[in-house]
């Protein structure tokens, strides 16, 4: 990862800038060398860039895991490499069972057993491809390079368990209603219309109850749960993580639009109240109104003295992601949270008060508790 990271930069800078006379460039080493003569300024921004990569993938270990899948991609010289990074990065043919069979390729890393995959590795690689991603494309928003400590930032761990929990227990129980109706999309073994081992509805029915205690699912399980659950969350996480990584976003010039960022949770006191709103400050700076929600978590890094502002987070919302995996392109970058019953009350009165007058899409979350 950080050698594809740090050559696609190289390259796209590279592209901007005449090509030597004197000599050809054939390495990374020579294009480094060729842009400190050229474009000192722009190398330091890119080893600026990489440095925090180094730091981000240090924090999201989860996609170490693809680093054998993009060995295998990039160093098997043959007529089907543009082909397989195109189709993986959704240009054309089958994106959706190309980016599978990479995911299923990364956390399996060639030691699943029957054709599965663990559940959990699955789901988390996803989400930390998808949190890399949104602080690559908030930082592409910022300017200049930050300090290292900028990307240090408090993950809220917790919170992260317990949205990868939902989608994992979401996955397994559809994964147990399928083969509780002998729906095995493939079959265990990858054979259309095949049962598991022993042939019996019974056996089948105790291979299917050994794979979900171990928390494994079929690819096509998990492709048809997908599909059917959370359609984008292949599309949001590892498809455009894999576009920012070749083409940099503001870097590339077939890339010049850089991809949206996924959704922040912000203050209808920025919308209603015109002296809050000025106070909110947006750009590389990207300051707003502070707010805790027990379901999203927090929208700030760190508090400032400005007035009551803050800056706003560089990470993911785990439940956001969850949503965003739903259908991204419904949502917007800003959700503005216009009731909440803690502060609002706890009436109908109040929430019809919150929500008259707003004509865009609504979404109301209601949050269950076990007694």
């Amino acid at each position: 990862l950080p050698t594809i990271w740090r050559c696609s930069h190289l390259l796209s800078l590279n592209a901007t800038l005449e090509e030597p006379s004197s000599s050809s460039i054939g390495t990374a080493s020579d294009i480094e060398a060729h842009l400190v003569r050229h474009a000192p300024s722009e190398l330091t921004f890119v080893r600026g860039r990489c440095q925090q990569f180094e730091l981000l993938l240090a924090e999201f270990t989860a996609l170490t895991k693809m680093n054998a899948s993009l060995r295998n991609i990039f160093t098997n010289d043959d007529h089907q490499f543009l082909e397989r990074v195109s189709t993986l990065l959704g240009m054309h043919g089958n994106h959706s069972h190309a980016s599978l069979e990479f995911v299923c390729d990364a956390v399996c890393a060639g030691a699943c057993s029957r054709g599965t995959i663990p559940a959990k590795d699955a789901i988390e690689l996803c989400f930390e491809t998808a949190s890399v991603l949104n602080f690559i494309i908030l930082q592409e928003q910022s300017s200049g390079v930050p300090a290292d400590d900028e990307l240090v930032e408090r993950r809220d761990i917790s919170a992260e368990a317990t949205m990868m929990n939902s989608m994992d227990n979401s996955l397994l129980e559809y994964a147990k209603s399928s083969r509780d109706n002998d729906n095995y999309f493939g079959g265990y073994t990858g054979d259309p219309g095949a049962t598991a081992a022993g042939g019996t509805g019974t056996s089948a029915a105790a291979a299917a109850s050994t794979i979900a205690k171990a928390g494994q699912v079929t690819m096509g399980e998990f492709s048809e749960w997908q599909r059917k659950v959370v359609p984008d969350l292949l599309h949001c996480s590892l498809t455009k993580f894999l576009q920012a990584l070749l083409f940099p976003p503001g870097r590339s010039p077939s890339h010049r639009q850089s991809p949206a960022p996924f959704p922040i949770v912000r203050s209808s006191q920025e919308i209603t109240s015109p002296q809050t709103a000025s106070k909110v400050r947006e750009g590389g700076g990207r300051f707003i109104m502070p707010i805790s929600s027990h379901v999203f978590g927090e929208n700030t890094a760190s508090t400032t003295s400005n007035r009551g502002t803050a800056t706003s987070s560089s990470l993911l919302s785990p439940p956001l992601f969850a949503f965003a995996s739903i259908s991204i392109p419904k949502f917007g970058e800003k959700w503005y949270r216009i009731f909440a019953g803690e502060v609002d009350g706890w009436t109908f009165q109040s929430l019809e008060h919150s929500i008259l007058g707003y004509e865009g899409p609504t979404l109301l979350v209601i949050q269950a508790r076990n007694n």
